[in-house]
């Protein structure tokens, strides 16, 4: 016969439960860029890492339909191995034009360009020709040099873009807040 009781061991599962502390949430910043960068994800913003395996790691926060994207270029097997590839590629241009530099401002301790520049929403079946003009999404984003590599951050708003938006102050913050380790 056991010396335990059923309810007795409950309650004792439950007691050790109680005094275990709560789990630590996993930690949404790829390691490759938590290596070379410190970054805090904007107050109220949910953060998603890009996926697995992806040669540029990236995490992406969003609230509600804006988001800001960071995405570590020039590692191993990248897209792109210089800023002049990414400027001159689809990622970076609107339906083939340059990118329009914006303004400057500071980032990570340096003068960095702020693009402007427009691509397709994605909507519908793909795979369905449409009569319609794709709505065209405006993003920002500015370039950080990171040794051999780089950085692009990237800020869309849902909508059309607002100098007033609730979310750019979280931009502008997170621009201000992003720093390179040495």
């Amino acid at each position: 016969m056991n010396a335990f009781s059923l309810p007795s061991l409950l309650l004792a599962c439950a007691v050790l439960a109680q005094d275990a502390p709560p789990p630590k949430p996993a930690d949404p910043i790829p390691p490759a860029i938590a290596a070379a960068a410190q970054l805090t994800a904007p107050e109220g913003w949910d953060a998603e890492v890009g996926p697995e395996g992806e040669k540029d790691p990236s995490v992406t926060f969003t609230k509600g339909g804006d988001r800001i994207r960071v995405t570590l270029f020039g590692g191993p097997g990248t897209r792109f191995k210089t800023s002049q590839a990414f400027l001159r590629s689809p990622a970076a241009t609107t339906m083939g034009r340059p990118a329009q530099k914006d303004a400057v401002v500071k980032v990570a301790g340096a003068r960095a360009y702020v693009y402007r520049h427009a691509y397709p929403e994605p909507s519908g079946d793909p795979h369905q020709r449409s009569e319609k003009a794709p709505r065209m999404v405006m993003e920002e984003f500015c370039i950080v040099p990171a040794g051999k590599a780089f950085f692009v951050l990237s800020y869309a708003e849902e909508g059309v873009p607002d100098p007033s938006a609730p979310s750019r102050p979280s931009w502008e913050a997170f621009l201000k807040s992003f720093k390179l380790k040495k």
